[in-house]
């Protein structure tokens, strides 16, 4: 008799177990979510994740760090552009990537694949032109060696119509400039080619800057360098005032630790000043830069240095850092400042009445966030 209960308890126990195990799963599958145009109201996070079967995923989810949404990905995913007019949520892949996945968020289905003609690869980010009738792609044209900005027509299957340099070598992050058809670029300057897939092939004598280009004609208008050739511009963020704020990562061999964030204004590019007893606990190494309106507050992330650091953007001076271990996304919504790691981590820090606050989600012990995350 008691062997019997044993039995029965322990298939009681197996039942719940698989239970909660289904229930898990699902919610990391794809989950039927009201995600239409008008439905939207900038409250929902997005950004990819590898979970730990090395299986890739674009994930849409809400403020409290709730999953709502997420779509398989033929891909590691990095960045992103939301088009708010027809609901498309455009998925860069990590570079060298040869595809960009385009997304339709009224039922969660892709659309397409976006292929990179002969000779290119994308490098991982992207914006739409503000009308949101083009998308505007940042490629490697590796045979000759050249930065190459495409544009496609977002009414035409995403159809690539023209193309023009991005005057340097590694354009990174792409953005325009707000109430102007001015894009601004961050080239790396660094030349790679897929056949040597991430290596870097020229930092003896790379070149990087940022460049301000006509988005109807190509042309350029304006061009920023530091005086450091070492100095690899990737990640940008714009102000409603058309302040360029940058970060860098440092490419020489060389020991010191440099001032890697920055910032074009007023005609002229400048690093922000901090002292080096907190620069070094950067690694001289940045992976993505977010900029706070209402607290005039810039967020870095330093992956390397398992830092996040706050920067005053007004004064363009160092405030503080904080600890968070292989941090990297960051997105930023009002005040609120979220930010996720390769560890399946998403936190909230926010401002109220000059105190600092930090929140905390749980962790998502099965997946690893990637690089980049965004507000829609």
């Amino acid at each position: 008799m008691k062997l019997r209960k044993d039995l029965m308890l322990m298939m009681e126990i197996n039942r719940r177990n698989f239970i909660k195990s289904f229930l898990y799963g699902l919610s990391f599958s794809l989950i039927p979510f009201d995600l239409k145009a008008s439905n939207i109201n900038k409250n929902l996070l997005i950004s990819c994740y590898t979970d730990n079967n090395n299986n890739n995923y674009v994930c849409i989810f809400d403020l409290n760090g709730n999953i709502k949404f997420n779509i398989r990905l033929s891909f590691r995913g990095h960045s992103f552009a939301y088009n708010k007019f027809n609901n498309h949520l455009i998925v860069f892949g990590r570079r060298p990537s040869f595809l960009t996945s385009v997304v339709n968020l009224n039922n969660g289905n892709k659309i397409l694949d976006i292929n990179s003609i002969k000779n290119r690869h994308f490098y991982g980010h992207g914006c739409f032109s503000h009308c949101y009738n083009y998308l505007i792609t940042t490629e490697n044209d590796f045979k000759n060696h050249n930065g190459i900005i495409s544009i496609r027509d977002v009414n035409n299957n995403y159809k690539l119509i023209k193309e023009f340099n991005s005057y340097g070598k590694g354009p990174h992050e792409i953005l325009l400039l707000n109430n102007k058809n001015i894009i601004v670029v961050a080239n790396g300057g660094i030349k790679t080619h897929p056949k040597t897939a991430r290596k870097k092939l020229n930092i003896h004598n790379m070149e990087s800057n940022i460049s301000f280009i006509d988005f109807d004609n190509g042309k350029l208008l304006e061009q920023y360098k530091l005086k450091d050739q070492y100095q690899s511009i990737r990640h940008i963020t714009v102000s409603k005032n058309n302040d360029v704020y940058f970060s860098t990562q440092y490419q020489s061999k060389i020991n010191d630790s440099k001032k890697i964030v920055g910032v074009v204004r007023s005609n002229k590019i400048e690093l922000f000043d901090i002292e080096n007893k907190f620069l070094e606990k950067f690694k001289n190494y940045s992976g993505s830069v977010k900029f706070d309106e209402v607290n005039n507050l810039l967020v870095v992330s330093h992956p390397r240095g398992n830092r996040l650091s706050f920067w005053d953007a007004k004064k363009k001076v160092f405030i503080k850092t904080i600890k968070f271990s292989d941090v990297c996304g960051i997105a930023v919504n009002q005040n609120k400042i979220f930010v996720s790691n390769g560890y399946g981590d998403l936190r909230k820090y926010y401002f109220y009445q000059k105190n600092f606050f930090t929140e905390y989600f749980q962790r998502k012990i099965n997946l690893k966030w990637d690089n980049h995350m965004e507000i829609i």
